[in-house]
């Protein structure tokens, strides 16, 4: 989640710190957020696969059964994946900003320093994450599953999925709300917020 308003004292107090901590700091924070980015551009190209295959297997029927589970089925899955992952990165890098020692889950709330936004905000997203790789998984271990497990493993989970990325990203505006179209912050959280609109609708249809 994109912290504005701490964001430019952060840097300040790693800038502040000595020359060889900050730069391994800087390096760290470099390194991780680099793979932030790689995770989730590969994830969003595995679902525009996805989401091609499916439109137009189900309106033109160019699919054969194994190509549906390769470049559907298959293709939602690796894309979940890299999408949990980079939510991961992206908690695990605002829980341990500032830290000597790094965490990989943090034995408290926000602590030093981070604001109450990014550290919900993150792990928000990351549990919406969590939840739309089991929906994704299910057709690939349970394919005959009971409607009931179905329903809930695989559409449920969806749409709980789709409403944490929504709180999430509702967390994203209310701690940005000063920013303006000049700045990339209020499109990254125009855009964050549209596509978790988006996913929710979608899995609201898989509900119905």
């Amino acid at each position: 989640i994109v912290d504005r308003h701490s964001r430019k004292e952060r840097h300040q107090r790693i800038a502040a710190a000595a020359g060889e901590r900050h730069g391994r700091e800087w390096r760290w924070m470099s390194t991780v957020a680099f793979w932030i980015a790689s995770c989730f551009i590969v994830g969003s190209l595995l679902f525009i696969t996805g989401g091609v295959a499916s439109i137009v297997g189900h309106l033109y029927g160019w699919l054969a059964p194994w190509q549906s589970r390769a470049l559907i089925t298959y293709a939602y899955f690796a894309g979940g994946t890299y999408f949990t992952a980079g939510a991961y990165l992206g908690w695990f890098i605002n829980i341990n900003i500032g830290r000597e020692e790094r965490l990989a889950v943090p034995c408290a709330g926000p602590q030093g320093g981070l604001s109450d936004a990014a550290f919900w905000g993150s792990l928000t997203y990351f549990v919406g994450a969590l939840a739309f790789q089991v929906a994704v998984f299910v057709p690939i271990l349970m394919p005959d599953a009971h409607d009931l497990v179905t329903f809930w493993l695989e559409y449920f989970a969806q749409a709980f999925g789709g409403f944490c990325f929504f709180f999430a990203s509702v967390i994203e505006w209310s701690h940005n709300r000063h920013a303006s179209p000049r700045e990339r912050v209020f499109w990254l959280c125009a855009f964050y917020a549209v596509g978790s609109l988006l996913f929710v609708f979608a899995s609201r249809l898989e509900l119905r």
